[in-house]
């Protein structure tokens, strides 16, 4: 929302937004000198047994290549 100033204090205001039975949602608002520097909305799920859980992690980068091995722009 705007920058933060170092060396200044922030106070941090809680609102309970949301309490169900498995989720909870909050929201913080960061403050420093009487304005909004930052906000932030965080759901949290309580731990169940047998949760669905992900099958495969996501497929990462292949292997590193050698950046010597590349061809130049500056050839093309």
């Amino acid at each position: 929302l705007r920058p933060g100033r170092p060396g200044v204090p922030i106070v941090y205001e809680v609102e309970r937004v949301r309490d169900g039975r498995s989720f909870t949602t909050r929201r913080v608002t960061a403050v420093q000198q009487g304005r909004t520097i930052f906000t932030l909305t965080a759901s949290f799920h309580v731990p169940e047994e047998g949760a669905f859980a992900h099958q495969l992690p996501p497929a990462g980068p292949g292997p590193l290549v050698d950046p010597e091995s590349l061809p130049r722009l500056a050839d093309e």
